[in-house]
Order: C-alpha cells, then structure tokens, then sequence
C-alpha cells in the first residue's frame, strides 16, 4: 500500500476517518438563483468537508451567496466585488439532498468544495 492511498491513512475523530476520498468538480457560476452544485447518488448523503468561493477582479458588484444543503442554509456570505470565502467544516445533509448555491446577482463566482457521499 502507497503512503499516498487513502486506506494508508488512518487518523480519526471520535472513530470518523478525518482523510477519506472526496468528490468535488470546481465550477464557475454566474446565474442568479439557484444552481445545484452536487447530487449525491440515491440513497447516499451529503457530507460538505470545505468550501471556497472567489469573485474575481472584473465583476463590477458585490453579490450575495446563500449554500445550502437541502432547503438548510449553511452559509450566507456578502462577497465583495473582489473576494475570497474558504471554511473547513463538517455538515451532512438528509439522505437525497443537494448542494445548491444561490447568487443574487449575475457576477462571476468560482467555486470548490470538498465532500463525501455517506
């Protein structure tokens, strides 16, 4: 076994593996409303690990992201014109449920995020 294979890594916190595969595409979203980020495969759920976000230098406003989980919102951040939004944390959603972003305006946002399917 590879020091680089994930099963090679066996640190855990309360007996959860804190390094396992993840899944996560980096995609640029420019559409107002809603736009799913993730589906997780039937009968699985969505575990979020990390998420970034940037606004690059030639948006010519401020836009509001909401993320959720489900109908659950996660985090609601104002990005500025020219901005970065990076936060590592653990949320799982219910069984079936998506990862969706919604901008209030039509800016460019490059978003990142790490997850699991559970």
């Amino acid at each position: 076994m590879s020091a680089d294979s994930p099963a090679a890594i066996s640190f855990s916190i309360n007996g959860e593996p804190t390094f396992v595969p993840s899944i996560g595409t980096p995609v640029l979203i420019n559409t107002i409303g809603n736009t799913i980020l993730h589906t997780p495969s039937s009968g699985k759920k969505i575990r979020l690990r990390w998420i970034g976000m940037k606004t690059p230098a030639d948006n010519t406003t401020a836009v509001q992201v909401t993320l959720r989980l489900g109908t659950n919102n996660i985090y609601l951040w104002l990005l500025d014109r020219i901005d970065v939004f990076s936060h590592s944390t653990l949320r799982d959603g219910a069984i079936n449920e998506t990862l969706n972003i919604t901008l209030s305006a039509a800016e460019n946002v490059y978003v990142n995020f790490d997850l699991e399917e559970i």
